[in-house]
């Protein structure tokens, strides 16, 4: 809900022809130059979207990384400037695969929106999710946030319909 009044306002005050200094420190946090690009980043996808993948990423709230880190999307850390912890598995070349640390469940949410707003990967689901509410449509968007690809967007289809998720999103 939150995210959501973010975008509606924002939506306001362009619609107007306005500028104003959030407006601008949003382009900078989203990577974003136009004011089209900053309502792609913006506008939320619905919950039952962000529900699903929690329920995957965080093996429904069992997973290591939510039970200590918060982590309930399984956003990796490209970085050690952030609060992180290592998966017990490594990578094929035997690096070590590092999850984000979060304070709380909602620094985990918006980090994941963020990311989903502003990652070059998530164009597509961004355009997809600007035109329509649609979960299943959108879904289908989401084949780069998984190495399991289109099969990701199948199962998270999936769950949303199994567990009657869209129940949650708005009308």
């Amino acid at each position: 809900h939150e995210l959501q009044k973010e975008f509606e306002d924002v939506r306001q005050t362009l619609s107007q022809g306005k500028t104003t200094s959030k407006t601008e420190q949003l382009k900078k946090i989203y990577k974003v130059k136009t004011d089209k690009e900053l309502l792609l980043a913006l506008k939320p996808h619905p919950p039952s979207i962000a529900l699903a993948q929690a329920a995957m990423e965080s093996a429904w709230g069992t997973s290591r990384f939510f039970v200590e880190a918060n982590n309930i999307f399984g956003m990796w850390a490209n970085t050690d400037k952030v609060a992180r912890i290592a998966a017990s598995q490594k990578r094929e070349d035997g690096r070590t695969i590092w999850l984000r640390k979060y304070a709380s469940l909602e620094e985990s949410v918006r980090s994941y929106y963020k990311t989903m707003g502003r990652n070059p990967a998530y164009k597509e689901f961004r355009d997809i999710r600007y035109k329509t509410n649609d979960p299943y449509e959108i879904v289908k968007k989401l084949n780069r946030y998984s190495e399991m690809g289109e099969e990701y967007t199948q199962k998270i289809a999936s769950v949303i319909r199994y567990n009657k998720l869209q129940r949650y999103d708005t009308p």
